[in-house]
């Protein structure tokens, strides 16, 4: 069975919805939200949150839902210039942590990473951070704005917060405090500086993934051509134990994710195709390894797999693991988008199948790759993600972020 949950959202504005959460028996989806006037509003961070009835939640920010500016540190209702997202989100027993960036539209240079804390109601928590509820670090190289963006963020046992990105290309991590203050004990050299930006220095490397492991260190997925993971020591530093040299790297395919094994393997993915002539091959490749992150010979040749889907695909735009191992797959093909469900041992698992019709959303344009999407619980899988619905009065089209519920 399927069901869709669609937020009415307020005239003239537009939601697109890069991650979903539950929260008790309710349901968070989260992303971006901009104005339709002609381009002179940027974007804000976004928060929706429905009831069991699948309606807003009224309880929560204002009619069910939630926007804050980041410009100038000053939250506001849909706010100007600046284009501002959220990428993945964490629901404790008191509220919502969220991680994403701040980009200026108008100010070269002005740019910024940000994480933010919510209420268990949806308003900003102004015990965190440094501007009334959120953590704006900002990154400037003179005058040009230096790539940077906060993708993942999880959340330690000890309340600290880790948020992976990337920044000029590099692996980026980063830890705070509860109060969103930085640990400024987390960092590649002890004692020095905040974070660690590091990478294997063979192409554009993003944490499009992380995993926290029981002894506290950090492995994080990415990589444009090649699938790349990479670890880090609890306290920031570079592992250099981990695969060869501190990274694993195997050419071919977008690392698009990465999932940890509750036996501690570690699998990282993403769409690949081979062309031959007219034909063209499409395949979901993916490397599971040990967690030093030494290939797992048993999964495959050198912990290698690559399935052949029979439906075109261009991105994996989320992937969760269920109780029996196997992994359901949230996949964009040529204008629409699927579930399928790769077994335990590497297959694809022809039994689940291809599902094109409950999830179909017209991704007129693409919404953010480092992002989540996909949230799977037990036998329920929930996928957040834009859809380009065009309304009779007036005649045009506009873009709504939806929540599709699937029984697997």
């Amino acid at each position: 069975m399927t069901v869709l949950y669609r937020s009415i959202l307020p005239p003239g504005v537009s939601g697109l919805g890069y991650a979903v959460a539950k929260q008790g028996d309710k349901l968070v989806a989260a992303g971006a939200a901009s104005l339709d006037d002609g381009g002179t509003r940027g974007a804000d961070l976004f928060l929706a949150r429905f009831d069991t009835s699948r309606q807003l939640d009224p309880t929560f920010g204002r009619d069910g839902l939630v926007f804050t500016d980041t410009d100038g540190g000053m939250p506001t209702i849909v706010g100007r210039f600046d284009s501002d997202s959220i990428s993945d989100l964490v629901v404790d027993g008191t509220g919502i942590i969220v991680a994403g960036y701040g980009r200026s539209l108008v100010i070269p240079g002005s740019g910024s990473v940000v994480v933010a804390r919510y209420t268990a109601n949806g308003q900003l928590d102004t015990s965190f951070g440094n501007a009334g509820g959120l953590r704006i670090d900002t990154f400037r190289s003179g005058m040009d704005l230096i790539d940077a963006t906060y993708a993942r963020i999880l959340k330690q046992p000890d309340g600290k917060l880790l948020v992976g990105g990337t920044v000029q290309s590099n692996f980026f991590v980063a830890r705070f405090n509860a109060d969103g203050s930085p640990d400024t004990s987390f960092s590649k050299v002890a004692g020095v500086g905040f974070g660690n930006a590091f990478g294997s220095r063979t192409e554009n490397e993003a944490v499009r993934s992380m995993v926290l492991q029981p002894s506290g260190k950090v492995v994080v997925g990415g990589g444009d051509s090649s699938l790349v993971m990479g670890r880090l020591n609890a306290d920031g530093s570079d592992d250099m134990t981990f695969g060869t040299a501190g990274f694993v790297r195997v050419s071919g395919g977008r690392a698009e994710a990465m999932l940890g094994r509750p036996d501690g393997r570690l699998i990282i993915l993403g769409a690949s195709f081979e062309e031959t002539g007219a034909t063209r091959v499409y395949r979901v490749r993916m490397l599971q390894t040990n967690a030093d992150g030494v290939p797992d010979t048993s999964f495959g040749p050198n912990g290698r797999v690559d399935v052949t889907m029979p439906q075109p695909i261009s991105t994996v735009r989320g992937a969760a693991l269920q109780p029996d191992g196997s992994i359901v797959l949230y996949l964009t093909g040529v204008g629409d988008t699927y579930l399928a469900r790769i077994t335990p041992a590497g297959a694809l698992d022809t039994a689940f199948g291809l599902r094109p019709t409950p999830i179909v959303l017209p991704l007129f344009q693409p919404a953010d790759l480092a992002a989540t999407h996909l949230l799977v619980d037990g036998s329920t899988a929930w996928i957040c993600d834009l859809n380009n619905q065009k309304f009779a009065e007036p005649d045009q089209r506009k873009n709504f972020f939806d929540v599709v519920r699937v029984d697997l």
